[in-house]
């Protein structure tokens, strides 16, 4: 088994998550997030990172981030079908949040 790469010291998630959120933080308005999102969905945590696979994905110290990460993937990638459920400044909002779970501080 492989060990989730580059895990945070004070979060327990991978650092290397972060890249899965591009499609968000690349974009810099809703319509090109809207564009991009049919073709690089944000992949939930335990997708990219297999039990299966990866030792220790998810653990006592990380368990409520990756919930919660995973429930911001969901609702960032609803937009593909319910493009005027956020606002621009609420994924704003959303992108703060993703960088504090996957960071810290």
């Amino acid at each position: 088994m492989k060990k989730v790469p580059q895990i945070s010291r004070s979060t327990g998630v991978s650092c290397d998550y972060f890249n899965a959120w591009a499609p968000l933080f690349c974009s810099s308005n809703r319509e090109g997030l809207l564009k991009d999102l049919p073709n690089f969905p944000i992949l939930r945590y335990e997708e990219l990172y297999s039990s299966s696979e990866y030792e220790g994905v998810v653990t006592d110290e990380n368990r409520s981030s990756i919930h919660r990460l995973n429930e911001l993937a969901d609702d960032v990638n609803s937009l593909v079908d319910s493009p005027n459920i956020f606002e621009w400044d609420e994924l704003l909002e959303m992108r703060k949040e993703v960088r504090l779970l996957i960071y810290g501080r």
